[in-house]
């Protein structure tokens, strides 16, 4: 019974991937037919033929990510982060082997702009006989923006390798505009139809990235185009929807059978099952070595000898006594005296110049008071507290006066 139903769910699964492949087909179809899809720019558009689906377009590499939340002179503007487009989904990670990504946005109901090209300072090659600061002082001065970036450079000098930062950007449409231009040809609103059409006030910006490399810009604009044109299609619903279903049966079944099936789902892993046991042999133990030794071992050497430290070992503890959290309920009495001698310390110190008049004035003991006047008690309560405590210091100093409080 047991091979019988493994049998069954292996012919399930097979008819699944039969229903995505004629999906891809039908998508394949439809694809080739259209002549290209426009993208934004300040200036110019271009026009990319999709020759795959969606659903095979991934891409992943090092991009320069605009960091909006670094403001000031402090950290830097632009980091570098690994980005990664998958199913319909673009994320990055702060490095190439981390498991989990920083941010993942789904690419419906967004576009893509160009947003040009900034020259590289640092570049110390030549452009046409001029250089990078030159070629951009006097010829193109009036192509600049308010960040900076430039329009008017010919193709030659945008493909040369490290002139330029090539900057392109992910923005979410505003709703209008896509309720306006919905495709009638029942595959949902396209995501370059009339993306040229959106207004530069109500565009929001979602990712900004940039390279170095003019190919690798434009490659990466027309993945994202093409993705943002599945995104907003009825198919990409329709396998959203037949993978979460496949997620769903994975979880109720819970058998790792089918290979496929736990690539596509890594978590097919319920939360209340047990770890995977690992079994491994003990770590052999490493002998106690002191931790530093004299160089000179002679008796009448001198005990300030400089010492070699050694390595310390790992399996070597460190901290051998532990104690409970003061915030926890094992946490013994705690004791405040030390926060109210700091607040009387900055009470005086705050009030310095006050208490040194009013001592001038006054000395320590009060011999003008006005009745009408309340703050006297205060000052004279305050003196009085000062002779009283230095009295007592004074006395608990004492050797006398320390016997008498011992015995």
């Amino acid at each position: 019974m047991k091979s019988l139903q493994q049998l069954l769910e292996k012919k399930q699964a097979l008819e699944d991937d039969l229903v995505r492949i004629k999906l891809e087909l039908q998508i394949h179809s439809k694809t080739s037919q259209d002549t290209g899809i426009d993208t934004v720019s300040s200036t110019s558009t271009f026009t990319s033929t999709f020759t795959s689906t969606s659903l095979t377009l991934s891409k992943s590499g090092y991009l320069s990510k605009w960091q909006d939340r670094q403001i000031g002179w402090g950290g830097t503007k632009w980091d570098l982060r690994f980005v990664r487009l998958e199913r319909g989904r673009l994320s990055y990670f702060l490095h190439h082997n981390d498991v989990s990504p920083r941010y993942i946005l789904t690419l419906k109901n967004c576009a893509v702009r160009d947003d040009g090209a900034k020259p590289n300072k640092r570049f110390k090659g030549t452009l046409h006989d001029h250089d990078v600061g030159d070629h951009h002082a006097d010829e193109h001065e009036d192509e600049h923006d308010d960040d900076g970036y430039c329009y008017g450079y010919n193709d030659a000098d945008l493909r040369t390798p490290g002139a330029f930062y090539h900057v392109f950007s992910v923005y979410q449409r505003p709703s209008l505009s896509i309720k306006e231009n919905t495709s009638t040809s029942g595959r949902g609103t396209t995501a370059s139809a009339s993306a040229e059409h959106d207004e530069e006030d109500h565009i929001v910006p979602l990712l900004r990235f940039s390279t170095e490399n003019y190919a690798e810009k434009m490659q990466w604009m027309d993945m994202l185009t093409a993705t943002c044109y599945y995104c907003d299609s009825k198919e990409f619903e329709d396998d959203e929807r037949k993978q979460q279903e496949l997620e769903e049966r994975g979880y109720r079944d819970g058998s790792g059978n089918d290979a496929q099936s736990s690539i596509r789902m890594p978590k097919s892993r319920g939360s209340g099952m047990l770890p995977v046991l690992y079994f491994a042999s003990p770590a052999p133990k490493i002998k106690r070595q002191p931790s530093h030794m004299n160089l000179n071992k002679d008796k009448n050497s001198a005990k300030s000898n400089s010492k070699h430290t050694s390595g310390y070992p790992p399996s070597k503890p460190m901290h051998r006594t532990s104690e409970p959290s003061y915030l926890s309920d094992e946490a013994p009495m705690q004791n405040y005296r030390g926060l109210l001698n700091l607040a009387l310390i900055i009470l005086v110190f705050s009030n310095f110049r006050i208490l040194l008049s009013t001592t001038r004035e006054y000395e320590f003991i009060l011999t003008r008071l006005h009745p009408s006047n309340a703050r006297n008690f205060v000052l004279l309560f305050l003196g009085g507290y000062f002779k009283f405590s230095f009295g007592v210091w004074y006395g608990s100093s004492q050797r006398f006066c320390c016997v008498c409080i011992l015995h």
